[in-house]
């Protein structure tokens, strides 16, 4: 493998007009040029965007902005992140509550339109506008970030996520693999009801795909179908946060299937980081400003684990300045072995999918995965915090039509073996929904539900479970 294709996220960087990369240090170049990015996108979110025009009248953008174009002349990249303290932070809810003031064009440059709802909250939804720009960046990204799974002229790529739409990832995927040539099929989620489930997975097996596009948790469920058929040569997991456990039973499943993992917001372009050749974790787009922060709001060393804030540096129908996703994750520290300058991104999940538990740790959603999907039995789960008194974490299972007598006993047994301290002092049960058929999936992303209703009564030993 060349170190041209190695290195395709700097070759991305190095396709920009504007790059200014030529034959010198790529990483000096891509250093320079979001530096001048940055301060080109604090400017243009003050001058036209009404939110910013708002939020920013204390800050004096200009001298930021000239500040930040001597730091990029100098190459100095630690003083433009510290220089970043001056621009406040804008959350979720900011934008849900007025998605249409950070429009920073007008309605007509507007190519696409999408709707996302406002974690943990039953509110306004997030309407997040894109030019036509902005969705070329992202075309362009998905182009590079599918060299490692397809090849034209070999390849057939199935997306088992939202149908199409203008705008969508549907929509902006299909269009990155016509301009390379490659068949696409916008299939939808995998229906969670058995007999529209096997009429999906039927017309999937018919198209024939080689590339999967998907949910970490249906992906799982369709993985352990005994009548998918699907011949595989590589998976794309995206939506969602998927460990280690999850790809290799993915991998094991699908034989001879390379797993690869992508994170995105539709907030910030959809494209965000994406695996290499290596699978080392994500690489960052190069038009993204990634920051980890703490509790607090303050920047935390490299490799640290903090909450994820992005600045989309090419965006220009809503921009967005520090934007705090909500998701949990790291800056890797050191190079990729693939070479690239590109900095990777570890990701964890939601912060309000994590529980701390009595002994002060922090347990997530997906702890809890690979001891329950790794029961043949457990088809799906759904974890709910109660604050009750008394209070504790109620894992819903949902059984394939197979499932053993007993079978809430042996999942709490499963977590109680890979969890152990980490479950000490905090009160589970493990309950059983209704035995179903096993269709090839159920569900999409899963979060946790809180509730002020008391965990239920029946327990045994330290987990809490079902024993009807």
């Amino acid at each position: 493998m060349s170190n041209d294709t190695r290195r395709w996220l700097d070759e991305r960087f190095r396709d920009r007009p504007d790059a200014g990369a030529g034959e010198g240090d790529i990483s000096v170049a891509w250093h320079r040029w979001r530096t001048l990015k940055l301060a080109e996108t604090a400017e243009w979110a003050a001058a036209e965007s009404p939110w910013y025009r708002r939020l920013l009248r204390d800050v004096d953008v200009p001298a930021l902005a000239a500040e930040l174009r001597t730091i990029a002349r100098d190459n100095d990249p630690r003083r433009a992140a510290d220089l970043l303290d001056a621009l406040p932070f804008t959350t979720q809810a900011d934008l849900a509550a007025d998605s249409n003031a950070f429009l920073a064009v007008g309605q007509g440059e507007v190519e696409g339109l999408v709707s996302v709802p406002t974690s943990g909250t039953s509110g306004p939804v997030k309407r997040i506008g894109s030019t036509e720009g902005d969705q070329g960046e992202t075309v362009a990204f998905f182009k590079y970030g599918m060299r490692f799974l397809v090849a034209p002229g070999r390849d057939r790529v199935a997306l088992a996520m939202s149908p199409a739409r203008p705008g969508n990832v549907g929509d902006l995927l299909g269009r990155a693999l016509a301009r390379w040539g490659i068949p696409f099929l916008a299939h939808g989620f995998v229906p969670a009801e058995a007999g529209e489930a096997g009429r999906w997975l039927d017309e999937l097996r018919a198209w024939g795909p080689t590339c999967l596009v998907g949910v970490p948790p249906q992906m799982l469920a369709l993985s352990r179908h005994e009548k998918s058929g699907l011949r595989l040569k590589t998976m794309l997991l995206s939506g969602d946060a998927a460990d280690g456990p999850l790809v290799a039973e993915l991998e094991r499943n699908f034989p001879g299937c390379r797993v690869f993992r992508h994170y995105g917001l539709t907030e910030t372009g959809l494209g965000g980081a994406v695996e290499c050749g290596q699978r080392a974790q994500p690489h960052l787009r190069d038009d993204l400003w990634a920051e980890i922060i703490d509790q607090r709001g303050r920047p935390v060393e490299e490799g640290r684990e903090g909450e994820i804030v992005l600045t989309p540096l090419t965006r220009r129908g809503l921009p967005l300045l520090r934007y705090r996703t909500g998701d949990e994750g790291a800056l890797l520290p050191g190079p990729c072995p693939c070479g690239s300058v590109m900095p990777r991104l570890k990701v964890l999940g939601r912060l309000d999918d994590r529980i701390i538990t009595p002994s002060g740790r922090a347990l997530r959603v997906a702890d809890l995965e690979a001891p329950l999907l790794g029961l043949p039995f457990v088809r799906d789960f759904a974890p709910r915090l109660h604050s009750g008194s008394p209070g504790g974490l109620c894992l819903l299972l949902t059984l394939t039509g197979d499932a053993p007598n007993g079978a809430p006993r042996l999942a709490a047994e499963a977590l109680r073996r890979r969890l152990g301290p980490a479950l000490a002092g905090l009160p589970l049960a493990v309950l059983a929904a209704e035995p179903g058929p096993a269709p090839p999936a159920s569900g999409g992303k899963r979060r946790l539900s809180k509730t002020d209703a008391p965990l239920p009564t029946a327990f045994d030993g330290h987990c809490r479970t079902d024993v009807s």
